[in-house]
């Protein structure tokens, strides 16, 4: 039987609103929310990265909870996952136009390690790594660099990436105990008021 998340549903309500507020930008944005006593304790202004990522100092600024935007529309990653567990994060968002990947790691079992942990990140990583190589292969043999791959075909890959990599996201879930979440924004109309 899973455990309950330890992040207080006030928090977690106000988290999900600050993901919403990112999901269409062009760029990364993040931002780092801390709670004590069921009460937000703490939060970091946004920070505004590039394309393709946002670093975030969780020495300084609030840590409990990490909220970020993937412009491309993707789930979480396992750089997302390496960074959490890393810095002992609770929680992790990933938003988009179209809704959140979120992991909860407030609800991981008391057996698993956090060498553990990484290392299935670590792992998982490598295989992505060795797929998307294979998939990409054929194309760049044909159109040379990955930015002459016309955007549909490029599309498709990323597509199927896509697919995969929420698989792996899914399998860490279940070796871990902790809590995957894949929401579409259509679930939150409350939020657009």
């Amino acid at each position: 039987m899973p455990s309950v998340s330890k992040i207080p549903k006030n928090v977690n309500k106000y988290v999900t609103k600050c993901a919403f507020k990112i999901k269409n930008e062009a760029l990364e944005h993040g931002k780092g929310v801390s709670f004590f006593n069921g009460k937000i304790s703490g939060e970091s202004k946004i920070f505004i990265g590039t394309e393709y990522g946002v670093s975030f100092d969780n020495v300084n600024n609030p840590n409990d909870i990490f909220i970020h935007n993937h412009p491309s529309g993707a789930v979480l990653s396992n750089s997302d996952l390496f960074a959490a567990v890393s810095t002992d994060v609770k929680k992790v968002f990933a938003s988009t136009p179209s809704g959140f990947t979120a992991m909860d790691l407030t609800t991981v079992k008391k057996s698993i390690s956090k060498k553990e942990m990484l290392d299935c990140i670590r792992n998982e990583k490598e295989e992505l790594g060795k797929f998307a190589k294979t998939l990409l292969e054929p194309y760049i043999k044909q159109f040379i660099t990955i930015e002459k791959i016309p955007k549909e075909i490029y599309d498709n890959l990323n597509n199927k990436f896509g697919i995969i990599l929420n698989d792996k996201i899914k399998e860490f879930a279940k070796m871990t105990g902790a809590t995957f979440s894949d929401v579409k924004w259509s679930d939150y109309k409350q939020l657009n008021k």
